[in-house]
């Protein structure tokens, strides 16, 4: 297995407040040319390979965020910093006005190969253990560092048969994590 080192990020976010959270999380990531404020880039936060929005699960609504990190030490010490800075705590107190918009978020280091192509269109799902039939792995297997769930985490790809209403089972659907790419890049 590869040694590359995965961060998964899953927000619960608070009801009505995904908008917010899409863009405050835009506004980290994005670059000052791109219209964001460029905080990721100063502390040298990868911009995530991925971000996904669940369509179904038990803690909806949520995000995912997964980056690739050079080592775990990088990773404290990036998010250990952002979060001291200034303007990071002014955005944040700006956007929270009111109500939080995040209600609890989960951290996971993997471990695992590089990722395939992710499409921008499909239905993904977030597996762990054996990925379903009528799936294709596009990240995975990763192994977690640490937890009480050993079992391997892949992301797949479902074909248009794997959702289609018979082949879902009765009941199942709300436990598993079905989402939707949202793209990393510019606000319209």
């Amino acid at each position: 297995m590869s040694d590359t080192l995965y961060e998964m990020r899953s927000y619960r976010v608070a009801d009505g407040r995904m908008a917010d959270e899409l863009a405050r999380g835009l506004a980290c990531i994005l670059s000052i040319g791109e219209g964001g404020s460029g905080l990721f880039d100063r502390y040298g936060i990868p911009r995530p390979f991925g971000l996904w929005r669940a369509i179904s699960g038990p803690r909806l609504p949520a995000v995912i965020f997964i980056y690739r990190w050079e080592s775990v030490a990088q990773r404290a010490h990036a998010f250990e910093t952002f979060y001291d800075d200034a303007e990071w705590n002014v955005l944040r107190a700006g956007t929270n006005a009111g109500s939080e918009i995040v209600d609890c978020m989960d951290d996971i280091l993997l471990r695992g190969p590089p990722p395939g192509e992710l499409p921008a269109d499909a239905t993904y799902e977030f597996v762990r253990g054996a990925p379903p039939k009528g799936t294709s792995t596009v990240i995975g297997p990763l192994a977690p560092l640490c937890g009480g769930d050993p079992s391997d985490l892949n992301v797949v790809v479902h074909d248009a048969v794997s959702l289609a209403p018979e082949a879902l089972a009765p009941g199942r659907l709300e436990a598993r994590i079905l989402c939707r790419r949202v793209a990393l890049d510019a606000p319209a």
